[in-house]
Parts: structure tokens; sequence; C-alpha cells
């Protein structure tokens, strides 16, 4: 019979990878690959929790016995939703959108 650490990680995400290891946790990394949900009639606290949820349901399938956590991250800042960048030139394009902001 195979072990597996204690739960599973369904995300890429080097950060939250480097997190949960700052932290001392044992954990498995399996990145679900799902389409992820986004769209104008969606909160960004309902992309954030439908994403999650997608990528979790996605690898509790393969995973059926182990604990596991789906994340999503979505920028919002003064009623625009930033989803993941496209390419280099849009994060470019998105950063210059948020650091033209006046503070």
């Amino acid at each position: 019979m195979e072990i597996h650490p204690p739960f599973v990680l369904a995300s890429a995400s080097p950060r939250r990878v480097h997190l949960l290891q700052a932290h001392g946790y044992a954990f498995e990394t399996l990145p679900a690959n799902v389409k992820e949900v986004a769209g104008i009639h969606l909160s960004p606290q309902d992309v954030v929790l439908q994403n999650a949820q997608l990528k979790a349901r996605m690898v509790s399938n393969l995973r059926p016995h182990q604990i596991v956590i789906g994340a999503d991250t979505v920028v919002s800042f003064r009623g625009t939703t930033y989803g993941k960048p496209r390419n280099f030139e849009d994060a470019e394009r998105m950063l210059a959108e948020l650091n033209s902001f006046e503070h």
C-alpha cells in the first residue's frame, strides 16, 4: 500500500507551495487541470470560491481518501478584477494599470 502525505495541494502555485513548506507541512502537490470560471456576472469572491472548489473536486477524485486543498487568487481593485495574465505583455499592462492609480 502506498503511503501519501496527510493532504494534497491542488495547485501548481510556487507561492502556495513555499508558504506550506515554510510552515513545516508535509503535502503532495497535484495541480488540477480544470477550466477556470471567470465572468463579469460573478463577484471576485464567487470566482475564487468556484475555482478553488473546481480544483479541489478534480483532485479529490484522484485522491478520494485524502484531504485536498483547492485555492485560487484574483486581484480586484476599484471595481476592476484582474485574472491571470495571458502573457508577459498582459502582465505588464495589468501592473501598469494598478500602478497608475493615485494613492
